[in-house]
C-alpha cells in the first residue's frame, strides 16, 4: 500500500544518503566549544533523551541539538555504568543560557514534553518555538499519526532509527540510560536533525495554506499554558464536579 511504499522509499533514502555528522559532546572542553559555536545561532532544534514517556516522572538522560541540516550533537548526562557523561550542573551552567535565550527560536517535536523535562532538571527552554507536532496537526488534524518517524518518512523520505533498536519492546524493554552512549548519540542526534529539517517543510506548508498566523498566534501561544497545567496540575472543586 501507499504507506508501505513511503517507508520503503525512506529506507532506501537512508541507505543511499549518508553524509550525516552526529557527534557526542562528553567533555567540558567539548561543551565549551559547542557553546561558542552556538553563540550566533538564531534557530536551534532541541530534543531530550529520557528514561520515561511521562515528563513529570522522567529523568533527563541527555540533550541533542541541531542548528544546520544533517549535523547534530548529543550531550550525555546519564548512561550505563562506566560511561563518560557530563554532570547536569555543568550542562545547566554552560548550556542553560543558550537554551534560555529568548532571541533563539527553539524547534522540536512535542516541545511541551522537552520543556517540562528540562525544567525539572533546572534548565529553562525559552524563546519563540516551532513545534513540528503542532504544525502537522494544524495542517491536517485528521491524520492517523503525528509520530515524528512517520512525518519524516513522508516529508523527508528518510527512515529514522526505530527506538526499539535501542531499548527493545515488551517485557524485555529497557530504558535509554542503559543503552551504550554511541547508539544513543546517533538516535538522539537524528531526532534533532530531522526535526530541524521537517520544520522547514511544515513552515512552508503553513504559509501555502494561509495557516501561519493561526499556528504562531494561537496554537504556539497556548503551549506555555498547557505546559504549566501539566507541571502544576489544575484545581478542581470536587463537589461542583460531582454535581
Amino acid at each position: 500500500d501507499e504507506d508501505a511504499q513511503t517507508v520503503e522509499e525512506a529506507a532506501l533514502s537512508r541507505v543511499a544518503d549518508g553524509g550525516f555528522e552526529y557527534e557526542c559532546v562528553d567533555t567540558s572542553d567539548e561543551l565549551d566549544h559547542l557553546v561558542s559555536q552556538l553563540a550566533d545561532v538564531r534557530r536551534l532544534a532541541v530534543d531530550t533523551a529520557t528514561n520515561s514517556t511521562r515528563p513529570m516522572q522522567a529523568n533527563l538522560v541527555g540533550i541533542s541539538l541541531a542548528w544546520k541540516p544533517r549535523c547534530a550533537v548529543y550531550i550525555p548526562i546519564r548512561g550505563p555504568l562506566g560511561a563518560r557523561v557530563l554532570d547536569v550542573e555543568l550542562v545547566r551552567c554552560r548550556l542553560g543560557p543558550i537554551l534560555g535565550n529568548p532571541a533563539i527560536t527553539k524547534v522540536g517535536h512535542h516541545l511541551k514534553y522537552d520543556t517540562i523535562v528540562l525544567a525539572n532538571a533546572g534548565i529553562e527552554l525559552a524563546g519563540p518555538k516551532f513545534d513540528t507536532l503542532v504544525a502537522a496537526h494544524v495542517l491536517d488534524s485528521s491524520r492517523a499519526s503525528f509520530n515524528l518517524d512517520v512525518l519524516v518518512a513522508e516529508q523527508l523520505k528518510h527512515l529514522c532509527i526505530p527506538v526499539e533498536n535501542l531499548i527493545g519492546r515488551g517485557s524485555k524493554q529497557t530504558t535509554m540510560d542503559t543503552v551504550p552512549i554511541n547508539l544513543v548519540t546517533d538516535y538522539a542526534s537524528e531526532d534533532a536533525d530531522v526535526s530541524l529539517r521537517l520544520a522547514d517543510v511544515l513552515e512552508a506548508a503553513l504559509a501555502r495554506e494561509g495557516l501561519t498566523v493561526l499556528f504562531h498566534n494561537l496554537e504556539m501561544r497556548l503551549m506555555p499554558v498547557l505546559t504549566q497545567m501539566e507541571q502544576r496540575g489544575i484545581r478542581v472543586d470536587a463537589a461542583v464536579l460531582k454535581r
